[in-house]
């Protein structure tokens, strides 16, 4: 049979194989024209060669991928993900992870010539840091994050915040250590007596009540320790002659009665506190 025959005959019917076996045979010739020496007849091809599939070797236009290095270094990534390929439908693809921005600051983009991958970032590396010999507002940088110190208002002073300012303020402390509640109390008829407090840096508060004629109580908010309490009702009444007395005082609350002294024997009296001063110090249980 001539195999020339044979190959051009296939190749005219468009018989081809969908697949080379590694032990099928592939024909290699030099495609040059034959020299003309003579007039009857030139001289034949040169000679031809053969070579198994698993043989054939020519520099390659599909090659592998790979990541440099193969094994990651500890927080790091790498680009070449994989390789598809089917037999059945003679293709092959590579895939490449794409680049991912977690953070608000970094965006990424592809250039306009379409040969860089771009990266831009609205944030800074900056740290912060606290200057002077006093006590430092700045605390440390986790991530992005800058962390500050809170501040914390202590005895005596108050903190208040606008959108650009942070006021301290601070309340003298009292020369002995102690705190005060300062009132006026007004009584009429057979009220209760009415209270304006003046001045209250105690934390603590008082509801008075008419027990009786001449006879008020006053009740703490928050039960106090009588032995640290200070009690001063000034002697400011209506009319004169008059009296008030503190007659009983526990951690609870504690009495004061009003007295006309006009007569041979003092009589408890009604509605004649007016702007009756109340002044009461309490110190530390030391």
């Amino acid at each position: 049979m001539n195999i020339l025959t044979d190959v051009l005959s296939l190749i005219r019917r468009s018989v081809f194989a969908k697949k080379a076996e590694l032990d099928d045979v592939l024909i290699l010739g030099t495609n040059e024209q034959p020299e003309m020496t003579g007039v009857a007849s030139p001289i034949p091809y040169k000679s031809i060669k053969v070579i198994k599939v698993r043989d054939f070797k020519v520099a390659a236009e599909h090659c592998d991928h790979a990541n440099s290095p193969e094994e990651p270094a500890s927080g790091t990534a790498q680009i070449y993900q994989r390789t598809d390929s089917s037999d059945e439908d003679e293709t092959c693809t590579v895939y490449f992870r794409s680049i991912k921005s977690l953070s608000s600051n970094l965006t990424l983009a592809t250039s306009t010539d379409d040969n860089y991958v771009e990266i831009t970032t609205t944030g800074e590396p900056n740290t912060a840091a606290n200057v002077g010999t006093g006590f430092g507002i700045w605390k440390d940088k986790v991530g992005e994050t800058l962390n500050f110190k809170s501040l914390v208002a202590g005895s005596n002073i108050t903190i208040a915040e606008s959108s650009n300012e942070i006021t301290i303020s601070g309340t003298p402390a009292q020369g002995l250590g102690y705190t005060e509640y300062v009132s006026k109390i007004d009584q009429l008829g057979t009220n209760d007596p009415t209270e304006t407090v003046l001045s209250n840096n105690t934390g603590n508060s008082l509801t008075w009540t008419r027990l009786g004629v001449g006879t008020y109580g006053a009740q703490w908010a928050t039960p106090t320790a009588p032995l640290y309490v200070v009690l001063d009702i000034g002697q400011q009444f209506k009319a004169s002659p008059k009296i008030v007395e503190v007659v009983a005082h526990t951690n609870t609350n504690f009495i004061i009665e009003v007295f006309d002294i006009s007569a041979a024997t003092p009589q408890l009296v009604d509605d004649q506190l007016l702007n009756t001063p109340v002044k009461i110090r309490i110190y530390p249980s030391v």
